[in-house]
């Protein structure tokens, strides 16, 4: 991922009409690929869609810009046929790597290791209901947990184990599971120091969610001209 050509501009979180100003990773990408705003981008696979926007949104502003590496990446990403695999890397991620971090946080230790260790074959149905069970166990300390780390992790076993339940009956369909899968993340990363090794884990994910599938090419600095030329005119139209 080095000596790309990104885009010039800040990435920041939610939507700004002058991209100059900032602008999300998704409305990045379609100013750049289409010439217009907007946060769905019809070249990049609705598998990351959600799962980029929310952390995109979640993220500290210096971390966000990470993204920046990854967008040309993104661009191009359709890929129906490795969809699955892709989403699979993703609810896996949610349930095995970041829910564990926020139950390790509310001192649930054992719970967490539990999850570590599911397996790589394991169904989606065993995932929910793993998350089902760690967030019978978060709730269960919620009221005597000294912190609100017990109440992030109920959120993100709740997320998680919602991500692992869509799969279940809608892979391959639409990216709402992703959704539930980036939450599960965002919530679970609120209860976890430090962040900057918890969201290094979150690129990691993505980065294997990208390797599964078509990704698009590097960009030129011409197709950047290109872009930010055609933006600045409709700013100022």
């Amino acid at each position: 991922m080095q000596n790309i050509v990104p885009w010039p501009y800040q990435l920041r979180a939610g939507h700004s009409k002058n991209p100059a100003e900032g602008a999300c990773i998704m409305d990045a990408i379609n100013w750049l690929m289409h010439g217009r705003h907007g946060d769905h981008p019809l070249c990049v696979d609705p598998i990351f869609v959600p799962f980029c926007t929310t952390g995109n949104d979640s993220m500290p502003d210096d971390i966000r810009q990470k993204f920046l590496l990854r967008a040309h990446l993104l661009a191009g990403s359709i890929d129906p046929e490795t969809r699955d695999a892709r989403l699979r890397i993703i609810i896996l991620g949610a349930v095995r790597i970041f829910l564990p971090m926020a139950l390790d946080a509310a001192a649930l230790c054992d719970e967490a290791k539990t999850l570590r260790d599911l397996p790589d074959d394991i169904s989606y149905e065993e995932m929910k209901q793993a998350a089902a069970k760690a967030s019978l166990a978060a709730k269960a300390v919620v009221e005597t947990a000294t912190t609100n780390a017990g109440a992030w992790a109920v959120v993100a076993a709740t997320d998680a184990e919602a991500a692992a339940s869509w799969a279940t009956t809608n892979a391959g369909t639409t990216g709402a599971w992703a959704g539930s899968a980036a939450r599960a993340t965002s919530l679970a990363l609120r209860s976890v120091a430090p962040v900057e090794i918890v969201w290094d884990k979150y690129f990691e994910v993505l980065d294997e969610a990208l390797n599964a599938g078509k990704t698009g090419e590097q960009w030129s600095a011409t197709q950047i001209e290109i872009a930010v030329s055609k933006y600045k005119k409709a700013i100022h139209a």
